[in-house]
Formats: structure tokens, C-alpha cells, sequence
């Protein structure tokens, strides 16, 4: 019954009270009189965690960041996440050295990294929803009786991805289909681009990433991280059978073919007559000592 303030360094939130609960108190004595208290309280709390981070929130690395054993700039290097790494919170958060830290687990790290290098995109647990009907009824003989009937119905939320249990989806590149969630587990197949898949139901993280149960068309079934799926049915693949070419008819002409009984003409060949070589013959009746016979 006491009220007070207490740090929140030393608790862990691990729900939200939604209910409003009502206690009714109905005392009835044999007496002569009969009285009947009614007494109902309302109490609707609203807690915002510190730094707008709680414990099962999903988170994705902005850029790379270092991961730390300590929520300090002085606390010791323990990892090196890369940048568009999902990761989960584990924890509330704390203030130190001007920054936000949030506890997160990576792969098999468990530390501390500073909340201005991530973004919140989604909720990896749901949350709880209590309610409590807390039934008194006392008599004259004073004994109580008190009857609760608590109710907890958690509703799974979707991972980064947004997959729910009946989703379709194929891959967006080559990815190993495995066992369980995390990328230790057996591989059960590899699953080349744009194979059709079907969600089975609710991720959960594991090993860096969020992974999403699904199944194949032949009934091959297995866990995908999320970040190679793509919502919707395989794009279809185009043709690519070459069309044959089109014939073009040739038209065939006649051949005439040349007689073969022509007579042929015969042209008598041209005798020439000898040449005669006047600059070297000399008649032979000239006399001796003419022009013609000296040597030039």
C-alpha cells in the first residue's frame, strides 16, 4: 500500500497494465440489516520507456557501430555490427557520456550500443493484456472467499519485414533455406531468386537477423531471413525462344536449252602475203659503187 519513487537502473519492465481491475466487497450479515459495500478503484497507468526503447523492441543499425560491455564511450569494444543489422533489445536503456545505450544481443554478443545509430522497426513480443475480476463476498461469518480469473492473451506482432502467417513472398536473391533461426542451423535447401514461397507463421530473431518460417510449392519447409524476401508472388518469366524465320517462296524460270542441230559457219582462213623488207633488199642488177651499195 505504500507509494513512493524508485530508480529505474535497478527494475525491468516486462509489461503494460491494460485492464482496469474492479473489486467489489459485498458483506451480508443473517442480521436484521443487510448492507452492501460497493468499492471500485481505477487505475490506467502509462509508462513511456526511457529513451522510447524497451525490452523486445526490434531495432536496425543505421551505420556501423561498435558494441560495448559497458553503457560508456569507456566501456570496452566487444564487436562491430555492420550497418542495416537487425538486432533485438534485451533490456531498458540507460544515459551515460551524453548518449542512449541499449542493451541488444548480436549473433552470440550480449552488450551496449548507443541508440542514435538505430532505428525502432518493430516489436519482436507482444503485449500481455491482463485482466483480473477479484470477486469478495463476505457474510456475517467473516470468511472471504476471493475468486481471480486472470486472462493473458498475447497477440504475436510481425517482424521488420511485416510477414504474417499466410502471406505469399519469394526470394529477392540466392538464399539457404535452414532449420531453425539462426545461420548455425542445418541447411535444407537453397532457394534460387524469385522461388515462390508461403509464411507458416511468426518470425523471431536470431543470430543478426529476423527469420520467417515458410514453405515451398513441393512442400519443402524451413526458416528465410526476412531480409531476402519480397512480399508477392514471383515476377513471370519472359519468352525466350527465338522465332523461326519466315520462308520466302522463290519462282523457278524455265531453262531453254539451246538446239543442237544449228549448222556452224565455217570462215575460210585469210592467207597473208610476205612481208618484204625493202629497207635491207638490194636489187641485183645494180652496178658497182652506186649509193645503195656504200655503207652509210
Amino acid at each position: 500500500s505504500l507509494t513512493g519513487w524508485v530508480a529505474s537502473n535497478y527494475v525491468t519492465r516486462i509489461g503494460v497494465a491494460t485492464a482496469t481491475p474492479t473489486a467489489s466487497t459485498t458483506p451480508t450479515r443473517t442480521a436484521t440489516s443487510t448492507s452492501t459495500a460497493t468499492s471500485t478503484p481505477s487505475l490506467t497507468p502509462t509508462a513511456t520507456p526511457f529513451g522510447g526503447f524497451a525490452k523486445g523492441d526490434i531495432v536496425r543499425t543505421n551505420v556501423g557501430v561498435n558494441i560495448r560491455n559497458f553503457p560508456s564511450l569507456t566501456g570496452t569494444v566487444i564487436g562491430s555490427v555492420p550497418a542495416k543489422t537487425t538486432l533485438m533489445v534485451t533490456g531498458p536503456a540507460g544515459s551515460s557520456d551524453g548518449y542512449t545505450w541499449i542493451p541488444v544481443t548480436y549473433g552470440e554478443i550480449d552488450g551496449w550500443i548507443a541508440s542514435t545509430y538505430v532505428t525502432k522497426t518493430g516489436v519482436a513480443t507482444s503485449t500481455p493484456t491482463v485482466t483480473k475480476t477479484p470477486d469478495l463476498s463476505a457474510t456475517a461469518t467473516r470468511t472471504p472467499t476471493v475468486t481471480r480469473t486472470p486472462s493473458l492473451t498475447p497477440t504475436p506482432t510481425p517482424g521488420p519485414g511485416g510477414f504474417r502467417p499466410g502471406d505469399v513472398a519469394h526470394t529477392s536473391t540466392n538464399v539457404n533455406m535452414r532449420a531453425d533461426a539462426s545461420t548455425s542451423a542445418d541447411i535444407v535447401q537453397l532457394l534460387n531468386k524469385n522461388t515462390e514461397l508461403t509464411i507458416t507463421g511468426y518470425g523471431k530473431p536470431g543470430g543478426g537477423y529476423f527469420w520467417v518460417p515458410v514453405e515451398t510449392a513441393s512442400h519443402v519447409a524451413g526458416w528465410v531471413a526476412d531480409n531476402y524476401l519480397t512480399p508477392g508472388v514471383a515476377p513471370a518469366l519472359e519468352s525466350t525462344e527465338t522465332p523461326l524465320p519466315t520462308e520466302t517462296p522463290v519462282i523457278e524460270e524455265p531453262t531453254v536449252e539451246a538446239p543442237t542441230d544449228v549448222p556452224t559457219l565455217e570462215i575460210p582462213p585469210v592467207e597473208e602475203s610476205p612481208a618484204t623488207d625493202t629497207a635491207t633488199s638490194v636489187p641485183s642488177d645494180l652496178p658497182p659503187g652506186t649509193p645503195e651499195d656504200q655503207p652509210v
